[in-house]
């Protein structure tokens, strides 16, 4: 394969210093042709690139439509195996999607996609079992696949100004993550399940459309926390904690299943079957306070709480974190 990819590069140098001999060739005969008006004006002669600015970017948008035989993203691609394919950077190629990576899946630790135009997360990148670093700012994609938990080794990963809306459960199922940037996306929640990742030291959620942190958040070894552009200003808790009103069979529920709980009785089928159809679908539905079920879609409460020892971020004492938590009613929020 290297050779084969060696003898097309060859190919491609040799058409592209033929095309610029018939170009020079052609300006000459047109300057005999047509000699300039102004016996002091210089003609510069050279042949024109094939590449966007001289960078071997590829898909640029001011191709002429002639493409060369390997394109610079495969070139790219050659040099890393040559160089024992351990780093691979495609950064600015006007990539849409990504070229096969096959050939790297053994070896490549870090890969760097920042600048492109990729819209969906490429499938490609969960086959790179070895990758330790993923940048991909700058991509306008919406959203990452439950299975990025297979890459099992990454440690760093970059994926800020995109079109992010929601980050998915696989994402805190990384057991080697240390430093996640999601910057600058339209992100609105942090998952209570943040707190898996056990070794997470940097994280950066600044611009963003949050309303306060996951209480969850306290209990990682965070070193750097970045929060900015976010709607966690105090004057805006207020509005951002108001909640419809309970409907009374959701509150009728929690008081059911509490006093259960407490008799240790169980319910009859009917009841039960309530309780369920009412339960809240989403798979964080227990209460921040009471750790209760919540009934409905419960209510919102920001505080804002101290982080814990462990919690070594280099600020003043007086620090404070804006936490957003979920109550299964006003009782439970305000006894807490």
């Amino acid at each position: 394969m290297l050779l084969e990819l060696e003898a097309m590069v060859s190919v491609a140098l040799a058409e592209s210093r033929r095309a610029g001999t018939e170009e020079e060739g052609g300006r000459e005969r047109q300057q005999l042709l047509w000699p300039s008006p102004n016996p002091g004006d210089i003609v510069f002669r050279s042949s024109t690139s094939r590449y966007f600015c001289g960078e071997g970017r590829s898909n640029s948008p001011f191709d002429s439509g002639d493409q060369p035989l390997i394109s610079p993203s495969e070139v790219a691609i050659l040099e890393s195996m040559l160089e024992g394919g351990f780093r691979l950077s495609l950064k600015a190629h006007f990539l849409v999607s990504l070229p096969p990576l096959s050939p790297l899946s053994l070896t490549l630790t870090c890969l760097n996609l920042s600048f492109n135009g990729l819209r969906v997360f490429p499938a490609e990148i969960l086959e790179l079992t070895q990758l330790r670093v993923l940048r991909m700012r700058n991509n306008p994609v919406q959203h990452i696949p439950n299975d990025i938990k297979r890459l099992e080794k990454l440690e760093d990963f970059c994926i800020s100004f995109n079109a992010l809306t929601s980050l998915p459960s696989g994402l805190f199922e990384l057991p080697s993550l240390q430093t996640l940037d999601v910057s600058h996306n339209s992100i609105q929640h942090l998952s209570r399940n943040i707190s898996k990742l056990r070794t997470l030291q940097r994280l950066n959620v600044e611009s963003n459309e949050l309303i306060g942190l996951p209480p969850s958040l306290l209990s990682l070894p965070l070193t750097h926390l970045h929060i900015s552009g976010n709607y966690l200003h105090p004057f805006l808790w207020r509005e951002n904690c108001r909640s419809p009103p309970q409907a009374l069979v959701d509150m009728c529920c929690t008081v059911v299943n509490a006093l259960a709980m407490e008799r240790d009785e169980g319910l009859p089928y009917a009841i039960r079957e309530i309780l369920d159809c009412r339960r809240s679908p989403c798979d964080e539905n227990l209460c921040d306070f009471c750790r209760g079920p919540i009934f409905g879609p419960g209510l919102k409460v920001v505080r804002s709480t101290r982080p814990a020892k462990n919690f070594r971020f280099p600020l003043t004492t007086s620090f404070r974190v804006p936490v957003l938590y979920r109550a299964c009613s006003q009782t439970c929020a305000r006894t807490n």
